[in-house]
C-alpha cells in the first residue's frame, strides 16, 4: 500500500513540477520518517516560493518596457563609405557596428552604408572587414551624418603595431578576452585549445595533436571535474555537445576544429550572458572567416607535425553573396623513435553569407572533421597490442538577423544548428593470467555458473559513441538611450535535443569480457529535450566623467527525459535484487560435482557487480 501511494504521489508532483538542469536526470535519494504527504506538501512549497520570485523579476522587467514604449525620441541617421586606404578601392561586405547598440549595417558594392534610428548622443563605431585592420570611429550625433569616409589598412606582416595578445575591452561587465588572426598566426597553432598560452597565467607548450589538449577556464590549478567540462565551446554558433558523450569528464576534445579558416576567438572568463546556458566555468567561441578574400595556402613542416591548408573567400557580385571555403590536412606523430602513434585531422569548412534589402543578414555554413588516431602495433614492443580512434564530426548551422530598428524592437534573430559525432575506439588488448580466471556475463540478476578466461588472449573493446545534438534559439533585440541613460534589452528562447545514437559499449567477442562485464548501448538512453527562456537588462548611467553600468537577468531552463519510466524502471530492479537476495540468504550453501564459481550478479547503469563464492570441489 505504501509503495502504491508513493509511486502514485511522485507521478503527481512530476507532472506538476519541471524538471530543472543541463546535462544529466536528476536522482533524488529520500532517507527520512515522514510520510508521503509531508513530502508533497513541502515540494509544493518550494516551487511556489521559485515561481513567485519569477513572477516578481518579470513584473519589474514589463514595467520597465512599459516605460521605455511611452518614450519619445529623435531619431538621425549615419551614411558613409568604407575604403582600401591605399588604392581608395570600395569595401564591398564590410561590417559596421554601432557599439554598444544593436544597429549594424553591411556595405554594399559601393562600399556605402547608411545606419538609420540613431537616438542623439556619442557613439563608436566599429568597423571589420576580413583581412583589414579594424577601426573605431567615434562620432557625435546630433543631427544625421552624410558622407562619413572610412579608410581601413590591409592586414599585413609589414604593419608596426601587430597585437599578439589576447585583449580585454576596457568597458565591458564581464571579463572577455579576445584574440585575432594575427595573434594565431604568430602563434601557429595546431590545436585550438593552444591559444590558452595567450590567456593571463597561460602557459607556452609544444603543439602536440596526439594529446587532448584541453580548454580549462578558471580551474585554479587542476583541470580535473567541473573547470574543463563546465568549459563551453562554440563554433561559428554551434555548441560543441560532450553531455551525451558518456565518457570521462575531461572536457571537450578540440582536436577536431580545423585552424585553418579561424578569423577570431572569443574567450568569455566571467560572469558570461544569460543566453548562453549550459556553461559555468566560462566560454570559448570561435569565429570562422567570412568575407572576400584572396588564396591563402600554408605548409608547415616540424619534425612531429606536418600541415597543408587552403582557405579562399569568394565574391559572387552584384549583391549575390561571398561564399567561403576552406580545407586541411594534418598528421602529428607522437614519437620520431617510434612513429606508430599519429593523429590525423582532415578539416573542411563551407559557408555563405548575404545581406538582403540591407535588412536582412543570412548565414548559413558547414564545418568538420574527417580523421581520428591511429596506433599501430610497434614491432619492437613484441605485445601486438593497438587501438584505432575514428574522430568524424560534422556542424551546421544558420542564422537569420532581421534588423526591423523599430520603437519597441531593433533586432530579430533567429538561428538553428545540428551536431554529429561519430568517435568509435577500438582496442586490440593483450592479456595474461597465472591461474585461472573466472567471469560471468550476465545481463539479469541471478545465480550463474561462470565461464574461465583463457591464460592468454586478446580482447577487442570498441566503445561507438555517435552523439547527435540539435538545438534553435529565437533572440529579441531592442536598444534605447534617455538622455544619459542608454539601456540594452535582450531576451529570447532556446530549444535543445541531445542524445547519443551509438551502439555503446561491447566486445567482438563477449566470451572474452572480464569478469562482470556486461554491453551498454548508448541508443537505449532516452533523448534529453531542453526549453530555457531568458531576459537580460543592461543600463550604462553617464555619472560625471564615470560610467556606472548594471545588468538584471533572469533564466529559466526545463528539460524532461522519460523520469518516471527510468524510476519505476529502478523500483523494479531493486526489487528483484532484494527477492534475489532473500532467495540467497534461504537456500544456505549449495553443492556441485565439479569446480565453478557460482555469482550473485546485480545490474548497475554502467555493468554488472557479483558476490563470488569460489569453490574447489572434488572432481
Amino acid at each position: 500500500m505504501l509503495e502504491h501511494e508513493s509511486k502514485t504521489a511522485i507521478k503527481s508532483l512530476w507532472r506538476e513540477i519541471p524538471i530543472y538542469g543541463y546535462s544529466h536526470t536528476p536522482k533524488i535519494v529520500i532517507i527520512c520518517d515522514c510520510s508521503i504527504n509531508d513530502i508533497e506538501r513541502n515540494l509544493h512549497k518550494i516551487c511556489s516560493m521559485r515561481f513567485l520570485t519569477l513572477k516578481i523579476m518579470l513584473c519589474l522587467l514589463l514595467s520597465l518596457i512599459i516605460s521605455r514604449i511611452e518614450a519619445n525620441t529623435n531619431n538621425y541617421s549615419i551614411s558613409g563609405r568604407i575604403s582600401d586606404e591605399r588604392t581608395g578601392s570600395p569595401l564591398p561586405g564590410a561590417s559596421i557596428l554601432i557599439k554598444g547598440t544593436y544597429l549594424w549595417a553591411v556595405s554594399d558594392q559601393k562600399g556605402e552604408f547608411t545606419i538609420q534610428g540613431i537616438q542623439e548622443g556619442k557613439y563608436q563605431l566599429e568597423v571589420s572587414f576580413l583581412g583589414y585592420v579594424p577601426a573605431t570611429v567615434p562620432v557625435n550625433v546630433n543631427n544625421s551624418i552624410k558622407g562619413l569616409k572610412i579608410q581601413l589598412k590591409e592586414n599585413t606582416l609589414a604593419l608596426n603595431d601587430v597585437i599578439v595578445t589576447a585583449q580585454a575591452p576596457k568597458t565591458e561587465l564581464n571579463t572577455t578576452l579576445n584574440i585575432g588572426s594575427n595573434a594565431l598566426e604568430h602563434l601557429q597553432i595546431s590545436n585550438v585549445s593552444d591559444i590558452s598560452a595567450l590567456l593571463p597565467g597561460g602557459k607556452t607548450k609544444v603543439p602536440d595533436l596526439t594529446s587532448n589538449n584541453i580548454f580549462s577556464l578558471r580551474d585554479g590549478g587542476s583541470s580535473a571535474g567541473n573547470a574543463a567540462f563546465g568549459t563551453a565551446i562554440e563554433v561559428d554558433g554551434v555548441r560543441i555537445g560532450n553531455n551525451s558523450s558518456f565518457g570521462n569528464m575531461t572536457g571537450i576534445d578540440t582536436r577536431s576544429i580545423s585552424v585553418a579558416d579561424i578569423e577570431s576567438v572569443e574567450v568569455i572568463t566571467g560572469v558570461p550572458s544569460a543566453e548562453y546556458g549550459d556553461l559555468n566555468s566560462g566560454m570559448v567561441k570561435i569565429h570562422t572567416k567570412k568575407g572576400k578574400t584572396p588564396w591563402n595556402v600554408l605548409l608547415s613542416i616540424n619534425p612531429r607535425t606536418e600541415q597543408v591548408s587552403f582557405s579562399k573567400g569568394l565574391d559572387l557580385g552584384n549583391d549575390k553573396g561571398i561564399v567561403n571555403i576552406s580545407g586541411e590536412w594534418i598528421k602529428a606523430t607522437q614519437k620520431l623513435n617510434s612513429p606508430y602513434t599519429s593523429y590525423t585531422r582532415r578539416g573542411f569548412s563551407a559557408g555563405y553569407s548575404n545581406t538582403f534589402r540591407k535588412v536582412l543578414r543570412f548565414d548559413i555554413g558547414l564545418t568538420g572533421n574527417i580523421g581520428g588516431m591511429n596506433t599501430k602495433d610497434d614491432p619492437d614492443a613484441y605485445t601486438g597490442e593497438y587501438t584505432k580512434v575514428r574522430d568524424n564530426v560534422f556542424r551546421a548551422n544558420t542564422s537569420l538577423a532581421w534588423l526591423l530598428n523599430k520603437s519597441w524592437i531593433t533586432n530579430l534573430k533567429l538561428d538553428a544548428s545540428v551536431y554529429y559525432n561519430d568517435n568509435k575506439s577500438h582496442a586490440h588488448t593483450p592479456y595474461s593470467y597465472a591461474s585461472e580466471q573466472p567471469a560471468v556475463h550476465a545481463e539479469q540478476e541471478g545465480y550463474f555458473i561462470a565461464g574461465k578466461l583463457p591464460y592468454h588472449f586478446f580482447a577487442d573493446q570498441i566503445v561507438d559513441s555517435k552523439e547527435l545534438d540539435y538545438a534553435a534559439s529565437l533572440k529579441y533585440e531592442w536598444n534605447r538611450r534617455f538622455k544619459n541613460v542608454t539601456s540594452n534589452l535582450k531576451a529570447g528562447v532556446q530549444w535543445k535535443g541531445t542524445g547519443n545514437v551509438g551502439d555503446g559499449e561491447y566486445y567482438q567477442n563477449p566470451s572474452l569480457a572480464p569478469n562482470g562485464y556486461r554491453p551498454r548501448s548508448y541508443s537505449a538512453y532516452p533523448y534529453m529535450h531542453n526549453v530555457s527562456l531568458y531576459a537580460e537588462e543592461s543600463l550604462s548611467v553617464a555619472v560625471g566623467s564615470t560610467m556606472l553600468r548594471l545588468m538584471i537577468a533572469l533564466g529559466e531552463s526545463v528539460h524532461q527525459r522519460n523520469a518516471i519510466r527510468q524510476a519505476e524502471h529502478t523500483v523494479a530492479t531493486f526489487q528483484r535484487q532484494m527477492a534475489a537476495e532473500r532467495k540467497h540468504s534461504d537456500s544456505g550453501r549449495m553443492g556441485s560435482d565439479r569446480e565453478a564459481a557460482f555469482v550473485l550478479c546485480t545490474l548497475s547503469p554502467t555493468g554488472v557487480s557479483g558476490y563470488s563464492d569460489f569453490r574447489s570441489l572434488i572432481q
